[in-house]
């Protein structure tokens, strides 16, 4: 991130908002940052906070792409 960029540039998402972007539930999310997996998010203070550029490169990175044909070989 570049210093002259803004937090309105990052587009800041609280637990709650991310997982609704995620189709999720928020305690999922929780319990993700607990177990040290899922997207990476911002401690300011003691708010959590997700980059919603963040959410959609960390989904984004989680495609899978399942062959039946290739899990039968």
């Amino acid at each position: 991130m570049s210093d002259t960029q803004t937090s309105q540039d990052l587009h800041l998402l609280n637990t709650k908002d991310a997982a609704a972007f995620l189709g999720t539930h928020f305690r999922t999310l929780e319990n993700w940052r607990v177990n040290g997996v899922g997207p990476s998010y911002f401690k300011l203070g003691r708010s959590v906070r997700y980059g919603k550029a963040e959410l959609e490169s960390w989904v984004k990175s989680n495609s899978r792409h399942h062959s039946g044909a290739a899990a039968a070989a």
